[in-house]
């Protein structure tokens, strides 16, 4: 996977919301309902935002001061 440094301000918006304790489907509405698109799919849904969750958990994902690191 190649970082994306414009998915930032996503996944920022993803880890956000679950911090908030906001459930996955939840997440996957507010993105459709931002109109933001995923980067591969044709809409977001529960599976793709656990996928993304369970990296952040992972450490896989680090987001810090406005860059994107994956590992």
């Amino acid at each position: 996977v190649v970082p994306d440094q414009k998915e930032y301000e996503n996944l920022m918006l993803i880890y956000q919301l679950w911090k908030l304790e906001t459930n996955p489907n939840r997440i996957a509405d507010t993105l459709t309902e931002k109109k933001i698109k995923p980067r591969l799919a044709k809409s977001w849904n529960r599976n793709s935002i656990i996928n993304i969750l369970n990296r952040f958990e992972n450490k896989q994902i680090i987001l810090k001061g406005g860059q994107l690191e994956l590992r």
